[in-house]
């Protein structure tokens, strides 16, 4: 799963962003060598998250 950030550098996010990009060009380059074996690679990419499925209380818990 993609991210807008992977098309900028984020301040704060640098880790972030570099995985989004990585997996970005990485999917693109895994694309282009199995594409002549028939095999279709898909990068979904996601621009701004809202919302996510996790109670406040979850999310919180996990990160500290």
């Amino acid at each position: 799963m993609g991210s807008f950030a992977g098309a900028a550098p984020t301040p704060m996010l640098a880790v972030y962003s570099a995985s989004k990009s990585f997996l970005r060009t990485w999917s693109e380059g895994l694309a282009a060598e199995l594409s002549p074996k028939g095999v279709i690679v898909e990068h979904v990419n996601t621009y701004y998250v809202v919302r996510t499925p996790f109670p406040s209380f979850l999310v919180f818990r996990i990160i500290n």
